[in-house]
């Protein structure tokens, strides 16, 4: 399993007790985070990067992490090859990203432009990541089976609901490692 983020915090408050019961079943999860969230109100870039190394050790991940900018996240040839890049390196059956469109108001989390963005990139960076004449992508071609999105605007109703509750505990702990937010 990949997932996705855009920062540091991500994954873990939009499908943190997911990845733990993932994880605990035996699956191989894997966290790529774009950014280190500097532009954020709280935390410095690298408080945001210790938190969340913390934050996959425990929950016992392996953790990408890319070097874009906070707030400057956008969907570009050169990001798609990237994040195909990073699919064809893990080599996930199924990928979670945040929802690509979310056309709610700016205090909505889930419409940060980066959230946004990296659900378009990662969508076409599985595509990309398929493609064996793409000569511009390091690695061997993949196929991922399944991209699932979470962040999922308040707009739309969930069409996957996983059972999370005995992991509750277990995520709030994991979750609790990003102090700075």
């Amino acid at each position: 399993i990949l997932v996705f983020g855009a920062h540091p915090d991500d994954a873990e408050f939009g499908m943190g007790a997911s990845m733990v019961k993932f994880v605990r079943s035996g699956a191989t999860v894997a966290l790529c985070v774009l950014t280190r969230g500097e532009s954020g109100t709280f935390g410095t870039p690298e408080q945001r990067e210790r938190e969340m190394t913390a934050a996959a050790a425990m929950l016992g991940s392996e953790l990408e992490i890319l070097s874009y900018r906070d707030c400057q996240v956008a969907d570009t040839f050169e990001a798609r090859v990237r994040l195909a890049e990073v699919v064809r390196k893990f080599r996930p059956k199924l990928v979670f990203s945040p929802y690509h469109t979310n056309h709610s108001f700016h205090k909505d989390g889930a419409a940060h432009p980066d959230h946004t963005a990296t659900g378009t990139i990662v969508r076409s960076a599985l595509r990309y990541a398929r493609f064996s004449g793409l000569k511009e992508a390091k690695g061997e071609p993949w196929n991922a089976e399944h991209l699932l999105y979470y962040m999922v605007p308040r707009s739309h109703a969930p069409t996957l609901l996983n059972d999370v509750s005995k992991y509750m505990d277990e995520w709030q702990s994991i979750a609790s490692c990003h102090t700075s937010q």
